[in-house]
């Protein structure tokens, strides 16, 4: 500025400085609101796509069909929902020439939590007989029981806070036996030739539990020409108008051949919100 200095003009500029100052001020502090936002922002799109990795993972592994062939058995089971994830489900977790075994597992909610521990109880229990196969042992009934007792203590809804029913159908095809272990599950549905078909009848097997009066265990004779059957729609056993209705008329109308009636079964048993899983066995 030049003499002799304008009080006005002064003032004006000091004005000015100052209120640029300001400007660059609440710039500065709006830069650091927004950067603060978009690092939260950009946290939680991280914290979204581990999730949906997560979640599509569960979805990867957790199969919605399965199909086991042996010599003696062949069986088909399917999980149907319009919604993710299914909670609902058979799965083989072995099988051999000699054995079969088949995992039944319901949640009670339609969530990832209850479908990471099915998980767990599938992995356990394919360990326990990958590791008798290893170690050339045969399974025998009361392996079969304490396996049972031991998912009921080590998955226990007091442990994880998670509900949930399932049940262990093996097929010792050597001895032409089954044997069905069930808490709060419904006994597989046989299904003959000449269209007799009633639940699964046997001997009971004595189970020592506190939740003794939801179990079901027994055993049975099987033979060729006998058609097994199971099927969960909602957290409660199955009534037998369902397999009168739904499976008898799919293996009479298609001349019991298992494909066909898998066909006709798929057709009529819609998804919706609820899960619905069966399975078709044919014991050869």
């Amino acid at each position: 500025m030049t003499k002799p200095f304008n009080p006005l003009e002064i003032n004006a500029r000091v004005r000015t400085h100052l209120a640029a100052r300001q400007s660059t001020i609440h710039l500065l502090r709006k830069n650091q609101e927004l950067q603060k936002e978009l690092d939260r922002l950009k946290n939680k799109m991280e914290r979204q796509a581990k999730e949906q990795q997560t979640n599509d993972f569960l979805l990867k592994i957790s199969s919605q069909a399965y199909h086991v062939s042996e010599n003696s058995i062949e069986l088909f089971s399917v999980s149907k929902s319009k919604t993710h994830p299914i909670t609902t489900f058979y799965i083989p977790v072995f099988h051999s020439p000699s054995l079969v075994t088949l995992l039944s597992l319901n949640g009670y909610e339609k969530d990832y939590p209850t479908l990471l521990v099915e998980l767990m109880v599938q992995k356990f229990t394919e360990g326990f007989f990958n590791r008798c196969r290893l170690n050339g042992t045969t399974i025998q009934q009361n392996q079969l029981n304490h396996l049972f007792l031991t998912l009921l203590e080590r998955f226990s809804p007091d442990i994880y806070q998670i509900a949930f029913t399932f049940s262990l159908t093996t097929f010792d095809l050597q001895q032409n036996k089954i044997y069905f272990h069930g808490l709060h599950q419904s006994k597989p549905f046989v299904i003959e030739n000449n269209g007799k078909a009633d639940f699964l009848q046997g001997q009971k097997i004595e189970i020592k539990s506190e939740l003794e009066q939801f179990i079901t265990a027994m055993e049975s004779e099987i033979r060729p020409g006998q058609w097994i059957c199971l099927y969960q729609s909602e957290a409660k056993p199955v009534h037998k108008k369902v397999y009168e209705d739904l499976f008898v008329p799919a293996l009479e109308n298609n001349q019991f051949d298992l494909q066909k009636a898998l066909l006709q079964l798929e057709d009529v048993i819609k998804s919706e919100e609820q899960d619905k899983s069966f399975v078709l066995i044919k014991i050869k």
